[in-house]
């Protein structure tokens, strides 16, 4: 069988990819600010021409904290669309014991997120995504990033339903 005739089968078409926004950004290690204040670490921005259409956002980031304490240290992870969060998770890494000089402990946290039922008026509309950061405690140790931090956005267009004979 060739691959003509496997693309002219009746298989109903599958998702599609339609755009995909990258952003990987050379970071020095950045302190996270303390919430209610955030660190920006990431944005991209996706023209969605289709309300039926999905937005699938993937994010990694490198972090650390530097334990001067015993404790714990938690980090509050989120995607926004303009101003609105859509995906937050939050981490913690923790140190059992005082250390001198600072005890220093790695993580790496990933956000994977599809949104739908988008609202778009006629016509292509820009979504704006930022992936940002904030500290929520900070008794025994501060955060910061570590690289490398990525924030990715596809635009995928829904599978099809076949039409019944």
């Amino acid at each position: 069988m060739n691959v003509d005739s496997l693309q002219q089968a009746p298989f109903p078409e599958r998702g599609r990819l339609i755009e995909f926004q990258v952003s990987q950004p050379v970071l020095t290690p950045t302190t996270l600010a303390t919430v209610p204040a955030f660190t920006t670490l990431a944005t991209v921005t996706v023209h969605v021409n289709n309300p039926q259409n999905a937005v699938w956002l993937n994010a990694t980031v490198n972090w650390y904290a530097d334990f001067t304490a015993a404790g714990a240290v938690d980090v509050v992870f989120q995607i926004l669309r303009g101003t609105t969060v859509v995906y937050e998770v939050q981490q913690s890494i923790w140190s059992p014991t005082t250390v001198t000089p600072p005890l220093r402990g790695h993580s790496v946290v990933y956000l994977q997120h599809v949104e739908t039922n988008l609202t778009t008026a006629p016509g292509t509309v820009p979504f704006t995504y930022t992936l940002r950061a904030g500290q929520v405690t900070s008794a025994a140790a501060t955060a910061a990033t570590a690289g490398p931090v990525s924030l990715t956005a596809a635009q995928l267009r829904p599978n099809t339903v076949p039409s019944l004979p």
